[in-house]
């Protein structure tokens, strides 16, 4: 894990688990070349994975922590199963899925230009972005349209020490 070294501190206090979501990391060789993908299928995961910890360690509630584009499938999994966190905790989150690969692109496409790099500016002519469907309206519409999703921040705080 590229980051693991930044929780030396938490682990001093915590039981801090570093995990790799399906075709990816440690993970690859356990799914093969062509793991089943897709953001409902990372969010069961997240969730069977806590439902093991709290089985094996015997605990209520997990902290969940998810970065850049773990917190996608992350903030699914804590709005969808709000009583197994305590809190989430999302570094780097990301809001607007599509807006951020939109302004990724422009980066690579300006960077490319400078650089007169004809090739990446083919390659990035070819792979050209959509310019609809925002993931991050899907991840705004979770807490309009689920009940769950009421009070959600009321019922972590409510049950995590320290508060």
């Amino acid at each position: 894990m590229p980051f693991a070294h930044e929780n030396a501190q938490l682990e001093e206090k915590f039981v801090v688990v570093h995990w790799d979501h399906r075709g990816a990391g440690k993970s690859f060789r356990l799914f093969g070349r062509k793991p089943a993908l897709g953001i409902d299928v990372m969010v069961e995961d997240i969730r069977k994975v806590v439902e093991w910890l709290r089985q094996t360690l015997q605990i209520e509630k997990v902290y969940l922590v998810a970065h850049s584009w773990g917190t996608v499938p992350a903030i699914l999994a804590a709005s969808r199963y709000p009583d197994l966190f305590c809190p989430y905790i999302g570094v780097a989150q990301i809001a607007d899925l599509m807006l951020s690969e939109r302004q990724r692109y422009q980066y690579a496409f300006t960077k490319a230009l400078e650089q007169g790099n004809r090739e990446a500016l083919a390659d990035l002519r070819r792979i050209r972005l959509p310019e609809s469907v925002s993931f991050g309206s899907r991840i705004q519409a979770i807490g309009r349209n689920s009940n769950r999703q009421r009070n959600t921040e009321t019922r972590f705080s409510q049950y995590c020490w320290p508060p």
